[in-house]
């Protein structure tokens, strides 16, 4: 069985990252250039439920879009000095504040969710292209 969604909303003929959330109802696709949305979709309807512009004022591109393995109401996207996290509610997405605002953007190039089931559901680990990690907990950079 073939499925395939089709949408201008990602304001791309490309998309730089795909991830279903942890039940598989939704998929979030981060289209690239020259528009860099995120497009959350409604799998089972093949429908756009949502979409955000994800990239900063300098048109930065965006290397990747996760969901949460452990809450599934939560969707990061990390770039060129991008890193956004989102509450999905009511199938919207709904940005929540920086924990790296007040750091100088650095090249965000991948990140991981701790996985599910453990005690740590909000820590995020963001790699930068100068070979740092940084650690960012319930919305804080630790």
């Amino acid at each position: 069985r073939r499925k395939v969604l089709m949408s201008t909303d990602a304001g791309s003929k490309e998309y730089a990252s795909l991830s279903f959330s942890p039940d598989g109802k939704l998929l979030v696709a981060q289209g690239g250039a020259p528009e860099w949305n995120l497009v959350l979709w409604i799998w089972e309807k093949s429908k756009v439920a949502s979409t955000f512009k994800t990239t900063n004022p300098t048109n930065s591109p965006v290397y990747q879009c996760l969901f949460n393995p452990a809450d599934l109401g939560l969707v990061s996207v990390v770039g060129q000095g991008i890193f956004k996290v989102f509450r999905t509610a009511d199938s919207n997405l709904k940005l929540l504040p920086n924990a790296l605002a007040k750091r100088d953007a650095q090249n965000y190039t991948c990140h991981a969710w701790m996985p599910e089931g453990s005690a740590e559901k909000e820590r995020v680990v963001i790699g930068t292209d100068s070979g740092e990690m940084l650690v960012v907990d319930g919305g804080e950079l630790r």
